[in-house]
């Protein structure tokens, strides 16, 4: 419980700071001399301007980034960069996830995330940590 209040709060701050973190994962936690977890690898993080504490239910990004496992259904549909044969660009949400999307229950935003997306990637990382091998392998199959 230690490491998950560690991360929780330290999402909670980066939040306040007007942060997005975006790729909350295992990889991206690092225990300290004392044990306290802390958030590390802010390479995907987006820095909002002039907002201050970022609140839930806004939209502040629409890129597709993070980690897949531990990324938000809103994430997934975001348009993804690829590269054509030719060596050119395009974005576009990938079609078997837009597919998957269609069969989530609740109300989605998939034009865009937050905060949530953040939240939702910790959910995952602290199911990670607590979860035996036999409930993630039954969960992932």
């Amino acid at each position: 419980t230690s490491i998950s209040h560690s991360q929780a709060s330290g999402l909670n701050f980066l939040h306040q700071c007007g942060m997005l973190h975006r790729d909350v994962k295992p990889e991206n936690v690092l225990l300290d001399h004392a044990s306290n977890a802390r958030l590390s690898d802010l390479g995907e993080a987006l820095i909002i301007q002039n907002k201050g504490s970022l609140r839930r239910g806004e939209v502040y990004s629409r890129q597709y980034r993070g980690t897949p496992g531990y990324m938000a259904p809103e994430v997934l549909t975001c348009p993804q960069k690829t590269l054509d044969q030719l060596g050119r660009f395009s974005e576009h949400p990938d079609e078997e996830i837009m597919e998957y999307a269609k069969t989530f229950h609740g109300t989605w935003d998939l034009d865009g995330y937050g905060v949530g997306a953040d939240w939702w990637a910790l959910g995952c990382l602290l199911w990670d940590l607590l979860a035996s091998e036999k409930e993630r392998v039954r969960a992932y199959s």
